[in-house]
């Protein structure tokens, strides 16, 4: 009589269950970084489809003369209440316009040196001396301590207005005398002697600056005048 053998245990059939698991964990775990990816990208497009329309709906900057002249009437308040934090933004505000107008690094210069860039512009002599008195009576103000009285701090604004309206009005006569006294943008093939209204604003003297005739001034609306005329 034979003995009788005990039955074989099962024999697993098919993938390892604990591999099944691992796979199934990786393949959540990917899932997850594939949804985060996606919302991550999505987010970003949205955000800079919002900047971008937000560039578009941006007004055009302005020009720089009405942009100065804003920044000097956004001081009118504290033109009494702090005279000498009052005398540093307005003198900022010129050296900023003239800056740009000149092409100058005006704003990084010291008062000294801004009073000796003066004398080589080609600005109205009434102007020059104005202009030559407000950077002395600002630097007293800023760094000695001078307290100035209403009527003087009024007028150095008004002398800082009439500085950027009598460039700004200088500049636009300018180009256009020069459009009419330059026939040589209607036929470039005949070259003109220069009347030195093709000199840039900035390097315009007295030595260089001639012009034929210069517009006239009027009361309401000051024109060109060249230094020494």
């Amino acid at each position: 009589m034979q003995d009788i053998h005990d039955i074989e245990p099962p024999v697993p059939v098919g993938m390892d269950p604990f591999l099944i698991q691992m796979l199934m964990i990786l393949t959540g775990i990917l899932a997850i970084v594939g949804l985060g990816l996606l919302l991550f990208f999505y987010l970003k497009r949205r955000r800079q489809h919002r900047v971008s329309q937000n560039t578009l709906m941006l007004p055009p900057p302005l020009p720089r003369d009405q942009a100065a002249l804003n920044a000097l009437n956004a001081l009118a308040d504290a033109m009494e209440k702090d005279p000498r934090q009052y005398y540093f933004d307005i003198s900022a505000i010129l050296k900023i316009f003239m800056g740009k107008v000149f092409d100058m690094g005006v704003p990084e210069m010291t008062t000294r040196e801004v009073l000796a860039t003066l004398s080589g512009l080609a600005l109205d002599k009434d102007l020059t001396s104005r202009t030559r008195d407000f950077f002395e009576f600002a630097a007293m103000v800023k760094y000695a301590g001078i307290t100035p009285d209403v009527p003087r701090i009024r007028k150095d604004t008004d002398l800082v207005r009439d500085f950027i309206r009598f460039v700004t009005v200088g500049s636009v006569a300018s180009m256009e005398e020069n459009s009419n006294r330059n026939p040589t943008a209607m036929n470039p093939g005949k070259p003109q002697p220069s009347t030195g209204q093709d000199i840039p604003l900035k390097d315009r003297t007295s030595e260089n600056f001639i012009p034929d005739s210069p517009p006239p001034v009027t009361k309401d609306n000051r024109s060109y005048i060249p230094k020494g005329q």
